[in-house]
């Protein structure tokens, strides 16, 4: 039987080494995989209307209704109780009082609107 022959490439072209059972060679460098750097949550406030903020600051509520040819809206807020005819701003503010019914009030700030519903005692 012929010895086969043994290639000549040309040149020292070598394969990397070869572990037992076909692994790499431990003692070569790992490949790297890039990571991801931490992501810090994204956390969203909710976004409050003006209109919404001057109704929780004032503690607004609609406590009482008259309706007749000049309605108005009976309100408690933080410095007690007041009457508001329908068409006029609230106290110190730019909150109009734009409809009102038996059950609610609708409120209006420029482009906003916000609804307070009748209080049940």
């Amino acid at each position: 039987m012929a010895q086969p022959a043994e290639a000549n490439l040309g040149g020292s072209t070598s394969l990397p080494p070869v572990g037992q059972q076909g692994q790499p060679n431990p003692t070569l460098e790992p490949k790297t995989t890039p990571t991801t750097p931490a992501t810090t949550p994204v956390v969203k406030t909710p976004v409050v209307s003006v209109l919404t903020r001057f109704v929780q600051e004032q503690n607004l509520r609609l406590v009482g209704v008259v309706l007749g040819p000049t309605s108005v809206g009976i309100f408690q807020g933080k410095n007690g109780f007041f009457v508001l005819p329908v068409g006029r701003n609230f106290p110190e503010s730019e909150v109009l009082l734009k409809t009102l019914t038996a059950r609610e009030a609708l409120l209006v700030q420029g482009s906003e609107s916000l609804t307070l519903e009748l209080v049940n005692p």
